[in-house]
């Protein structure tokens, strides 16, 4: 019979350590940086959250602003033209036109009558008037339209005597015509460029849109005020003298647009805090327009990048932090 020979316990024992010791030490041998990762992974499949200040942010988004100038002012013709006499001694003996009629050049407006006992001055100037065309005053006159368009006043009444000295008979808007005219400061007027974009709002509620026409080159040294008109579509509604309330689109730009609360500004400038991955970093930004409460990034930010939201935090360069995402955060905006 043959017997084994055991191996003494501590021999055996001492072997065994020995030849699992270096795949001990493989197991447990861990890069740094490997680790860090794995815990994020492990973190973000988990749903938790990261170690770190937990800080609202918004994400940077494309939008577009538009520099919107308020005014007020009222509609008028484009051009007017007018309609007077030229003699004295005469009465309105018939209107042949009225407020609010389309006119074709040449048609007859009014007709006037001799006026039977006229005033000393009257009839002195008409004498006159007659001595000079070598000719006895026609017995009635028929004045007419000087140009095509819309009559937008009148102040022909039945048996009124009509002199060259008073209010003209008709007022013209030529072509039918009638844009609006906007009042506006002279702090302004310097932004306001020709074929801008408008909306002009009447009282009565009408909603229409133009586009800058002319800009006036006087300002008025009372008001400091000056007037922009704006073209409008032809519209035979639209009455010359009804008060407009507009809205000019003096800029007009498309960039990147974050929260006006990220903004923090110094004596070097506008910065905003930008959290890459976890960590805070200070970046200067170049700012453009301002509508509400979103502001205009032209320089320094992309789409997509995170900014701590509320300015002023006490977060330096560098500091780890657990973004939290604002809802209301990253949304386009245009101004209207």
């Amino acid at each position: 019979m043959t017997f084994l020979r055991a191996l003494p316990f501590r021999s055996s024992f001492a072997t065994a350590l020995a030849l699992a010791f270096p795949l001990a030490l493989g197991l447990v041998r861990l890069d740094p940086a490997a680790a860090q990762q794995d815990l994020r992974r492990q973190a973000g499949e988990a749903g938790s959250e990261p170690a770190g200040i937990r800080v609202s942010v918004a994400q940077a988004a494309s939008a577009c602003f538009s520099e919107a100038i308020h005014a007020t002012g009222f509609l008028a013709p484009r051009s007017d033209a007018v309609v007077v006499l030229t003699q004295e001694g005469y009465a309105v003996a018939e209107i042949l036109a009225s407020e609010g009629d389309v006119v074709a050049e040449g048609q007859p407006l009014v007709r006037l009558a001799r006026v039977e006992s006229p005033s000393p001055y009257a009839q002195a100037a008409a004498q006159q008037a007659a001595a000079q065309a070598q000719a006895a005053p026609p017995a009635s006159i028929v004045l007419r339209a000087p140009a095509p368009g819309s009559i937008v006043a009148s102040s022909a009444r039945i048996g009124a005597i009509a002199s060259p000295r008073a209010e003209p008979l008709f007022h013209l808007a030529v072509d039918g015509l009638i844009e609006a005219v906007a009042q506006v400061s002279s702090v302004y007027l310097a932004e306001i460029k020709e074929d801008q974009s408008a909306r002009v709002q009447t009282d009565d509620g009408r909603d229409m849109t133009g586009r800058v026409r002319r800009i006036a080159s006087e300002i008025d040294p009372a008001t400091q005020m000056g007037q922009v008109r704006l073209a409008l579509e032809r519209d035979p509604a639209l009455r010359a003298g009804r008060l407009i309330r507009a809205t000019i689109d003096a800029r007009h730009s498309c960039g990147v647009s974050i929260p006006r609360s990220a903004l923090s500004y110094t004596s070097e400038g506008a910065s905003v805090q930008v959290v890459r991955g976890r960590a805070i970093e200070t970046v200067r930004v170049k700012v453009g327009l301002i509508a509400g409460g979103d502001a205009e990034i032209e320089a320094g930010l992309h789409s997509g990048d995170l900014v701590v939201a509320n300015a002023g935090a006490s977060l330096r360069d560098g500091d780890i932090v657990s973004p939290v995402l604002r809802e209301d955060a990253g949304k386009a905006t245009e101004t209207p």
